[in-house]
């Protein structure tokens, strides 16, 4: 009875724990002001316990002021643990006693080792359930020791009462408590990041740089943000709850005949809407306004429409800015003018030419639009079909369009033209520039003179050479280097020489010829190494380089590429560095060293790996031509003759030499090696040298040694001990000691042809044998266990068995020892019925004892009861039978468990349960029985039922509570809908109280009205109502829970305080659900028939269910909130990217990604 005493004072403790999280929504844990509070709350809960605790003799008490003062400190830091501490403190010295000293001694423990895990725990140490159960148990280790300070009499009793209590009991409160706690600080938590995204969204709606209008289903506004605000004049707080069309209003600019909203096309589309460019906006105060739209549905995770986003921009400074452009065609026309070029642009669709009036004037045509076959016949026939051929092949084929050629104006003058045109394909339309080469030509023309001279020359270098313009087009290059790539000059001309075959096989090299065309351009001489890829597909080294050739003035005219194929010189390096880096990792990595040495005494060493340090301690040079030992010096003695004979043998027969053999490191240290070496011969079969492996076998060598004297020890200790030693394989022995054949009655041979098992008690006999075939697989069971075995004459002797897992001969094995403690188990035995005998005269000593008589017909009478039966029934005795007794007062929920705890009973065991009870004035109460029954033995059977009842309402109530809150906790965190929280609420409440008629109703501020979220009545249905005049419009009003009898709330109708609204109950309790100082609804029962269906604990009880429920709502309600707000985030054609203070982007909208190219990741 000691631990159910202070299991029950310490469920109070968890009950008034529950309230830390109401403070925990008011005010800040991390400040002063929340500090102060849960100290407060937690040293108020400490002094309850104190009030009413355990007290095992005067002045020695336990209750739970440990738990609460650790945990305080524990999860609200050492501030609040110390301010919970000073009640506990002060009240211990004043009741005083002899347990004093060791009550301020937990009391100072438990806040200092709570001080130490709140430091762990800011540090970033994270608790899970085991490790806070652990600390729980460091908390009541500190408990017992302080116990010690107890004056020298009480201590044994205290431990032999309290022990189990403390270190079980207290544990796993305050993991119950600590739960509690950590289920408030994820809520909080979760809160928090629910208001920071929603905040986080709000801010993106708000700070866009375009105008944003949000609407519901209906097409009434939403939201509407700040540049809304600007360009339609109307400010958001006002446009709220209008239909868009009143505040949008949109007119044709040509026309000024107002538009029809788009808000219906959206949403019958259902598709992003792109508006006419030439609307006009008109605002509030009267404004003309030219903007650029577009809208897009809101869908939500059921791909439902759930209203619509209007993105708009004032687009009059771009409408100025096309006035630029017409002026920036005009200074175009100059430029054109004084460079000698034009542009002109091919219209497929009708077969016209635009011309600039450059391209007119290098054309010597007049008009800017002309015929395409009257342009044709403008070059000199000679071009005309290759002109023809460009412009097919750039329209079918997308090939580049860059030409050269000649034309005769009508003017007759000739001219030099070069040309580049690009195609479009969805317009079909081909633009192009042309420039005036003429002057350019000439100078070629000139040159080619000299360019004749030196070509012979030019083509027959052994290496690349070229020639290219300043800027690096190719003009010309030698036929080694077109054979290097396999084209011909012709299709090389005039090409960008980076981007020429020699270099498109890598951006780097490209870029690096780029670069070095611009120096040499600069009048630098420019060499390195590059690659190219050949005709045959093959990657070529190039010793590279370009030099300028210039002018008198020093301008550069031409520049000079040259290359020399190195690439089998380049191989040639790199096979020899890859030889190179493969010898030195497999010498590396070999777990010894490689030799060469001479045939001599010495072993004189050529070649040591460096090796050689981690098994002899020496460095290669120091053996190298015996430079400070010869090898043979660290051999040992008796074996350097052997080793010299061994040699000689194996080179004469020109065989492998192989050898274990030990040597002295340099340490002093003895160590086994492992050679293995041949020697190597000339092709006239003479001796050059010695070449071999050496490694350290040391740790092996040792191995063998140990295994040889462990086995010898086994066997001396396994036969000289008293303990008896199996060795099983399979199922048979292969082992057995002297003290084995003792302990079964068998001799060794015998037991060699048993299984293991065979001697084993049948019923234990499937277990053991699990469990050791199990074991010699390797898997991870009990090494030690008891059980009965039969011995050879038959006796059945308790055996303690040990045993583990051994390789025996090569193969799994297990190894058990057994000795006998068949006098300590019959002892246990015997101990084990006298405590049963304890436990039972124990239970009888709770809240009232009973005893009944079994009738013939099997029913339980009530023939005496003792103690609190009036207080726990509401009856006298008399009352109690006349009404029916047990089973007539028993909750219904619970006649199944009755029947089978009765059935246990019937077999002569023991009964210990719970069960629910009517109490006469109609409350439920909680009991738990112990039973014990009356059996005669003569006739078998069942003849009286003798035990105690005990009242645990207190404790299931909180337990139901706390239940209650989880499911609350859980809903919060997960998808389940509103409605099925509050049924589950509803069910779960009924353990407590009558919830037949119950619902949560929702209030409308707008319109004043009420509307049922969940409705379960008997007598009316009712989903809409006025909160006005109505009973629970009067409940809101008033901002606190009531508890009304029918008379009460006749006394309100007939003040005129409320009206009757559906049938008048007997009692009704509601309690409001608040959002911060908002009431957003209530949550109300009420029953028809029974007046005295609620107390004031059902009153405290809805005050709690009704604040949980009114954060679930909020955080419900964030999360729709926050949904929209995403939703329209996410679907808006603008695009939108958020980042944090730093510049770091955090968020980026899918319109976003589309126009910048990255994915959200990127």
């Amino acid at each position: 009875m000691v631990a159910i005493d202070l299991i029950y004072d310490l469920s109070l403790l968890v009950a008034i724990i529950v309230f830390s999280g109401f403070i925990d929504e008011r005010f800040d844990r991390n400040k002063l002001p929340g500090k102060i509070s849960q100290g407060i709350l937690f040293g108020i809960a400490a002094l309850i316990g104190m009030l009413d605790p355990f007290e095992l003799e005067k002045g020695i008490f336990f209750d739970g002021r440990s738990i609460v003062i650790s945990l305080c400190t524990l999860f609200f830091g050492p501030l609040s643990g110390f301010i919970s501490l000073i009640p506990a403190f002060i009240y211990r010295i004043i009741v005083g006693g002899a347990g004093v000293y060791m009550g301020i001694g937990v009391t100072i423990s438990s806040f200092i080792i709570g001080y130490y895990f709140n430091k762990k725990r800011n540090e970033g140490f994270v608790f899970d359930n085991l490790k806070l159960y652990l600390f729980g148990l460091i908390v009541h280790f500190a408990m017992l020791f302080w116990v010690l300070i107890l004056p020298a009499n009480k201590i044994i009793s205290t431990y032999q009462n309290l022990s189990f209590t403390i270190l079980v009991v207290y544990p796993v409160i305050s993991l119950v408590i600590s739960k509690i706690l950590i289920d408030h600080e994820e809520n909080r938590n979760s809160i928090k990041i629910i208001e920071r995204n929603a905040k986080l969204f709000r801010t993106t709606l708000y700070s866009i740089g375009d105008a944003v209008i949000t609407t519901d289903i209906n097409g009434t506004i939403q939201q509407m943000n700040p540049i809304a605000e600007q360009l339609t004049g109307w400010i958001e707080t006002d446009a709220v709850g209008k239909y868009l069309y009143e505040v949008y209003v949109i007119i044709n600019e040509e026309t000024k005949i107002r538009q029809v909203s788009p808000f219906d096309e959206i949403i019958n589309s259902g598709k992003i809407l792109e508006l006419a460019s030439n609307s006009r906006l008109i605002s509030k105060d009267g404004r003309e306004i030219s903007i650029a739209d577009s809208g897009a549905p809101i869908i939500d995770d059921n791909d439902k429409i759930i209203g619509v986003v209007l993105i708009f921009r004032d687009q009059s400074k771009e409408k100025e800015k096309q006035k630029l452009i017409y002026e920036n065609e005009a200074r175009l026309r100059r430029a054109e003018n004084i460079a000698g070029a034009g542009n002109w642009e091919i219209d497929l669709n009708n077969g016209l030419i635009y011309g600039s009036e450059g391209a007119q004037k290098l054309y010597g045509l007049q008009a800017n639009v002309w015929d395409l076959s009257v342009v044709q016949q403008i070059p000199l026939p000679e071009y005309r079909e290759k002109l023809n051929s460009a412009l097919t092949n750039l329209v079918k084929y997308n090939e580049p369009y860059d030409v050269e050629f000649k034309i005769k104006r009508p003017d007759g003058k000739i001219l030099y033209l070069h040309s580049v045109a690009e195609y479009d394909k969805e317009k079909n339309k081909i633009f192009g520039v042309i420039e005036d080469i003429t002057d350019y030509k000439n100078v070629i023309k000139a040159l080619k003179e000299s360019e004749e001279k030196f070509k012979v020359i030019f083509n027959r270098s052994f290496g690349l050479v070229g020639l290219l313009t300043p800027d690096g087009r190719v003009i010309e290059a030698n036929e080694t280097a077109l054979k290097m790539i396999g084209k011909s000059m012709a299709q090389l001309h005039n090409t960008q020489f980076e981007k020429s075959p020699w270099f498109n096989h890598s951006l780097i090299e490209q870029t690096k010829i780029t670069d070095a065309i611009i120096r040499a351009a600069e009048g630098q001489f420019i060499r390195f190494n590059t690659t190219h890829i050949d005709s045959e597909g093959k990657l070529r080294y190039i010793d590279f380089s370009i030099s300028p050739v210039k002018d008198e003035n020093g301008n550069t005219l031409l520049l000079i590429p040259e290359g020399r194929d190195i690439t089998d010189v380049i191989k040639a390096e790199e096979e020899i560095k890859e030889r190179e880096r493969i010898y030195s990792t497999l010498l590396s990595n070999l777990p010894g060293f490689v030799y060469r040495c001479k045939n001599d005494k010495d072993w004189t060493m050529e070649f040591i790996s460096n090796g050689c340090v981690d098994v002899t301690g020496y460095k290669p040079e120091e053996f190298i031509n015996n430079n400070l030992i010869a090898f043979n010096d660290i051999i040992h003695k008796e074996y350097q003759e052997i080793i010299w004979k061994e040699w000689q043998r194996i080179l004469a027969e020109k065989s492998v030499f192989e050898y274990e053999y030990q040597i002295t490191a340099r340490d002093g240290s003895i160590k086994w090696v492992w050679e293995r070496g041949r020697g190597i011969f000339s092709s006239k079969g003479e001796l050059l040298f010695l070449e071999g492996f050496i490694t350290d076998v040391t740790i092996r060598k040792k191995s063998e040694e140990a295994l040889i004297e462990s086995e010898e020890l086994f066997r001396n200790l396994a036969e000289s001990t008293s303990t008896a030693i199996f060795i099983y394989q399979g199922s048979k022995f292969v082992f057995a000691n002297k003290a084995a054949e003792i302990l079964t009655g068998y001799s060794n041979d015998e037991l060699m042809k048993f299984d293991f098992w065979e001697f084993v008690h049948p019923d234990y006999r499937e277990l053991t044998k699990e469990r050791g075939l199990s074991r010699q697989k390797g898997a991870n069971i009990p090494n030690r266990y008891e059980f009965k075995i039969v011995t050879k004459d038959g006796r059945e002797v308790w055996i303690d068995f040990a045993a583990g897992r051994i390789n025996w001969k090569g193969k799994p094995a297990a190894i058990g020892s057994a000795f006998d403690i068949n006098d300590k188990k019959l002892s246990e035995i015997k101990l084990k019925q006298d405590e049963e005998l304890f436990r039972t005269i124990s239970n009888l000593t709770s809240d009232y004892l009973f005893s009944t008589n079994i009738n013939p017909d099997g029913r339980a009478t009530y023939n005496w009861v003792a103690g609190a039966f009036e207080k726990l029934t509401g009856y006298t005795l008399e009352e109690y039978r006349k009404i029916g007794g047990w089973q007539a007062l028993l909750h219904p929920d619970d006649v199944e468990e009755d029947k089978s705890a009765y059935l246990k009973l019937l077999n002569n065991q023991n009964v210990i349960t719970e069960a629910r009870t009517i109490h006469k004035n109609g409350n439920i109460v909680w009991v738990r029985i112990y039973a014990k029954p009356v059996w005669d033995s003569i006739n078998n059977k069942l003849i009286a039922i003798q035990g105690a009842v005990q009242d645990i309402t207190d404790r299931r109530r909180s337990q139901l509570i706390q239940r209650i809150q989880y499911n609350i906790a859980y809903a919060i965190t997960s998808s389940i809908k509103t409605f099925e929280l509050f049924d589950i609420v509803r069910k779960e409440l009924s353990h407590l109280m009558n919830t037949k008629n119950f619902f949560v109703a929702f209030y409308d501020e707008k319109t004043d009205t009420l509307a049922s979220d969940l409705d379960r009545d008997e007598k009316d249905e009712i989903g809409t109502w006025s909160a006005q005049k109505s009973l629970t419009g009067y409940l809101i009003k008033s901002q606190k829970t009531l508890l009304l009898s029918k008379q009460e709330i006749l006394e309100l109708h007939n003040t005129g305080a409320i009206e009757l609204v559906g049938t008048l109950p007997e009692v009704w309790l509601g309690s409001p659900l608040k959002i911060g100082n908002k009431i957003i609804g209530a949550v109300v029962v009420q029953s028809y028939d029974d007046p005295h269906a609620y107390d004031e604990f059902s009153l405290r009880t809805f005050e709690v269910i009704a604040n949980q429920l009114s954060v679930y709502v909020q955080r419900k309600r964030t999360e729709e909130e926050l949904s929209i707000l995403a939703r329209a985030i996410y679907q808006t054609p603008l695009s939108i990217v958020v980042t944090d203070t730093s510049g770091n982007i955090v968020y980026v909208n899918p319109s976003f990604e589309r126009i910048a190219g990255y994915s959200k990741d990127e």
